[in-house]
């Protein structure tokens, strides 16, 4: 679980693509994207780029794709002007954790947000993660 690299069939055999890179993108990287598309960072971090609606400018945010419980989950992580490349890459981290526990990274994100609207912030992370086991989030 948590892989984002997908085989390829070539010849009645299976073989990845070429390896993904790890920390390919920069901040100056970044800044001089102006195609759309989808670029990797490595780590299923992915920064997409599209155009707007109105076609005037472009949009840039983060996409984490990894494994969940046998199936892709492609989690959008925010945009690029909320979140830096620092932060997507902890984020990433985080949630390809989760999904390599078997966890649902997007789930496990949801509570995390009902918890901290409602105001019931929990002292202690394991404190948060035990109360999801025991109400059988997980």
């Amino acid at each position: 679980m948590g892989d984002c690299s997908s085989p390829h069939i070539k010849r009645g055999k299976m073989s990845k693509s070429k390896p993904h890179p790890w920390r390919a993108l920069t901040p100056q990287k970044i800044k001089a994207l102006n195609s759309p598309g989808r670029y990797s960072d490595g780590g299923c971090l992915y920064l997409v780029v599209g155009r707007a609606q109105d076609g005037d400018h472009l949009l840039k945010y983060w996409v984490l794709r990894t494994m969940s419980q046998g199936r892709r989950v492609d989690m959008g992580l925010g945009p690029l002007k909320i979140v830096s490349l620092a932060k997507a890459r902890v984020l990433a981290y985080k949630y390809r954790g989760l999904a390599k526990e078997g966890r649902n990274p997007i789930l496990y994100r949801q509570m995390e947000r009902k918890g901290i609207r409602r105001g019931e912030r929990m002292e202690h992370r394991e404190d948060f993660l035990n109360s999801l086991e025991k109400n059988n989030i997980f």
